[in-house]
């Protein structure tokens, strides 16, 4: 979420103390103002609003009339946090200060714009970023997090099936169902987007897994009169909640990310095994549709030398899946792509950097024109075990927007393998919704 420091948008006028009733009411009129902080030399001593120079005589002076007990903001506070301030005073126009100095003036307008952005209108679901926040916030207080993802299965055929204001309505039913199954005292959900949930919680992980297990219930449970007989299912991805010794040096927003990623990744092995079943239990049954295989990127070669200052990065992907039967994916030679980059570098992070962006380079190769993918931050973090997690931040381009991807990969070959795996990781889900999405319309 962001922070006060993001959204102020413009210098503070103000006044003085000894100043009358008339300047202000210059002052705010001229600027379309409601309030003006009072300054004392460089000392912030009060706030005067436009009510309290309505009436008053002109030549008033502004320390017989201002307020002095009033809330103050600073920079590093929340949108989210100064709304609550706000909220509680009842005052609509807020000083912001650091180190007793005046930085800026927030006001209630400063702040919808950017609330709004940060709740879902359909579900009334906080999205992500407020998830990140309590979750963060839990990991510095001590606190072990586990997270789930949630993914409904086949949502987007069902969508074209029944229209979007049915799957409007489905995806309200399911954050009702996932409302009355969370703890707001122990759980944070949100909808992280499209036709996926996520909760952070602090239970441990047999009673985060007791809670899966019961929202799982909930969702099949479900029954909208526009669908029938039909029933809903959801794919449930857990990770956390399983550390046995304490958190040290830790970069909490990369531990988060990590452990929505392995979640993610958890919910999207979920989904596979599901459809295996079903295409086990077509085959059992003798019937013969054909299925498309989930298309993925998948590294097959990695190659890493450095001399001299110099290093030299190629990496190899293959494409798999994407084919209309498993037995003509058996059968289908991969499309490759592969990436040579030669650069400078000055030590070993800028050589596991270097691997994420020839990786990066390679997953564009396999793009249609006009998509690309970027890598914006790369961090090591150690995990359960004694062992370390390489984390991938980025954005794939489309012609549509940016869409951000995080991937992470505990490091076992080497670090080099990790760094790819990660960019992998970061993106193989977002392109294979692109890929499956390019199928149906050719």
């Amino acid at each position: 979420m962001k922070l006060i420091s993001d959204v102020i948008q413009r210098s503070p006028v103000w006044i003085n103390p000894e100043h009358t009733v008339e300047t202000a009411i210059i002052l705010m009129s001229g600027h379309q103002i409601g309030a003006l902080p009072v300054l004392s030399g460089s000392e912030l001593v009060g706030l005067v609003l436009y009510s309290n120079v309505m009436g008053a005589p002109p030549t008033t002076l502004i320390r017989d009339i201002m307020l002095t007990d009033i809330p103050l903001l600073r920079p590093e506070m929340t949108i989210k946090e100064a709304a609550d301030i706000m909220s509680r005073s009842d005052f609509g126009r807020l000083p912001v200060v650091a180190e007793g100095k005046l930085v800026g003036v927030i006001t209630s307008g400063d702040l919808l714009p950017e609330l709004g952005r940060s709740f879902d209108p359909l579900t009334e679901l906080p999205w992500s970023d407020s998830l990140r926040e309590w979750a963060i916030s839990e990991l510095q207080a001590g606190h072990e997090i586990t997270v789930l993802f949630l993914d409904l299965d086949n949502f987007g055929p069902f969508n074209k099936r029944y229209g979007h204001i049915v799957g409007d309505d489905v995806l309200k039913a399911v954050a009702q169902a996932l409302r009355d199954a969370t703890d707001k005292e122990s759980d944070f959900l949100c909808r992280y987007g499209g036709d996926e949930f996520a909760i952070a919680t602090v239970r441990s992980a047999p009673e985060a897994e007791e809670l899966s297990k019961r929202i799982e219930r909930r969702i099949t449970s479900l029954q909208l009169p526009e669908l029938g007989d039909e029933k809903l299912s959801v794919s449930i991805g857990q990770f956390g909640g399983k550390r046995t010794r304490e958190r040290e040096h830790v970069h909490y927003a990369a531990t988060l990310n990590n452990l929505i990623n392995l979640a993610s990744q958890s919910c999207t092995e979920s989904k596979t095994h599901r459809k295996l079943g079903r295409r086990r239990d077509r085959a059992h049954n003798n019937t013969q549709e054909d299925t498309l295989s989930e298309p993925r990127l998948r590294l097959s070669g990695l190659q890493v030398s450095e001399q001299s200052g110099l290093a030299h990065v190629q990496v190899e992907l293959e494409m798999l899946g994407g084919q209309p039967s498993a037995k003509a994916e058996e059968e289908a030679a991969p499309t490759s792509f592969r990436e040579f980059v030669s650069r400078p570098v000055t030590c070993p992070e800028d050589l596991l950097r270097l691997v994420a962006y020839s990786t990066a380079s390679a997953i564009t190769r396999s793009l249609p024109n006009g998509y690309s993918v970027e890598i914006e931050q790369l961090m090591t973090q150690p995990v359960t075990g004694g062992r370390e997690a390489v984390t991938v931040v980025g954005s794939l381009t489309t012609p549509e927007g940016r869409q951000p991807g995080v991937g992470s990969a505990l490091v076992g070959e080497s670090g080099y393998h990790a760094a790819a795996k990660a960019t992998l990781a970061a993106f193989n889900r977002i392109i294979s919704r692109l890929l499956r999405t390019t199928e149906r319309t050719e």
